[in-house]
Parts: C-alpha cells; structure tokens; sequence
C-alpha cells in the first residue's frame, strides 16, 4: 500500500483521480464511485506499472480496465553506401 496525495480528476474517468506518492512518483487512483478525495491523502494499491506513471486502486474502489493503443512499428529506409 503507497500513500497518495490526490490532487486532480482524471478528463477520461469520472471515477480516477492523479496524484504523487512519497516519493513522488505519478499515481493514477480508482476511487469510490461518487466520491472527491482531491486534497486528501489515501491508501492505494499499486496494480499496474507504466513507464512514467503507476495505476492504484483506493479501498473501496475498483479498477478501470483501460487499453493502451499499440502505436505500430517504424519502418526507416535503408540507405546504401
């Protein structure tokens, strides 16, 4: 469990918010639905792991499955000699 200062909404999700951890990592929350935790400090389980970001659940709270868009791969020309 990582403490999380909450401090903004997520646009895409009514029940995600983002915060900072201790170490002042970037935290995205699932939260209760219907709740507002911005400016408060709550338990969250880390569930997934991002390359600049980390996905927590909040007690009470339940996971929003979200998909990640496969960016497809860059071809580069070759250049001869």
């Amino acid at each position: 469990m990582h403490r999380v200062l909450l401090e903004t909404a997520d646009a895409s999700h009514a029940d995600r918010f983002t915060g900072r951890s201790d170490r002042h990592e970037l935290v995205h929350v699932d939260v209760p639905a219907g709740s507002d935790p911005r400016g408060e400090l709550v338990e969250a389980e880390i569930v997934e792991a991002y390359k600049h970001s980390l996905h927590g659940v909040a007690k009470g709270g339940s996971p929003i499955k979200t998909r990640v868009a496969k960016r497809p791969a860059t071809r580069l020309p070759l250049l001869s000699a």
